[in-house]
């Protein structure tokens, strides 16, 4: 599902801060803040294709499998998934 340009630049921006438990998003024009979490969940079913060299960082500084599809939803999905096995925020150290 195609997302709007402000959502995936949130993520991008939360991504390149080395995913905070806070992310800044904007929302009818105004940025809020919310749980990385949120974000997370808003993200999983972006099928957009991240830009090559932002998920080539992403997938290297965060330990992630290469073989995963290049879209944002599918890394959304995958630090979603941290965050639930270790139980803990998304964003903090232990989760991604």
């Amino acid at each position: 599902m195609h997302y709007p340009g402000h959502l995936r630049d949130s993520f991008l921006e939360w991504l390149n801060e080395d995913c905070p438990p806070l992310a800044r998003v904007e929302v009818d024009h105004t940025f809020v803040t919310w749980p990385a979490e949120r974000l997370l969940q808003r993200m999983l079913r972006c099928s957009d294709v991240m830009p090559g060299s932002v998920y080539g960082d992403t997938v290297e500084r965060l330990g992630l499998d290469r073989s995963r599809r290049q879209t944002y939803g599918s890394i959304a999905r995958v630090l979603l998934d941290r965050s639930n096995a270790t139980q803990s925020p998304a964003g903090t150290q232990s989760s991604v």
